[in-house]
């Protein structure tokens, strides 16, 4: 049952059989609140544990490509509409990775992409990937 005043969040836990009939101490300083048996701060840790992993299990269950998307710049050139380095114009296969220019958005190669730079048009004031061709303009990205 949820305990939410014992600090256990608002999900169910395990609870003795006596809380269970009374619904749950009535306050915090009810008799059964204050008799915690042997061990309980291991169980907590393991269910607090158990629940996480089961929130990242259900966040991994979510296909890669919407997570990508979801959390990719708008001016990003959308991954399917790239099949080849705006570069050098070579085909991406399984074995050669798309990158994206942080400065204009296309998808380029890793050789094409080697150089760093702030881009803070776009918001990157730090150094971050871009591609060959953004790397050589002279004026400010």
């Amino acid at each position: 049952m949820p305990v939410p005043e014992r600090g256990w969040g608002s999900g169910p836990v395990r609870v003795c059989k006596k809380c269970y009939q009374q619904g749950g101490p009535a306050d915090t300083n009810s008799q059964v609140c204050k008799v915690e048996p042997r061990g309980l701060i291991a169980r907590r840790v393991t269910e607090v544990a158990q629940s996480t992993l089961d929130m990242v299990t259900t966040a991994v269950d979510y296909p890669i490509c919407f997570m990508k998307d979801v959390a990719r710049p708008d001016y990003w050139v959308p991954d399917a509409d790239i099949t080849q380095c705006h570069q050098c114009s070579k085909p991406f296969t399984p074995t050669i990775s798309k990158h994206h220019c942080r400065a204009c958005g296309q998808g380029v190669c890793g050789p094409c992409s080697t150089h760093i730079k702030p881009v803070p048009s776009r918001g990157w004031d730090h150094p971050v990937r871009v591609c060959e061709g953004c790397h050589a303009r002279k004026d400010s990205l």
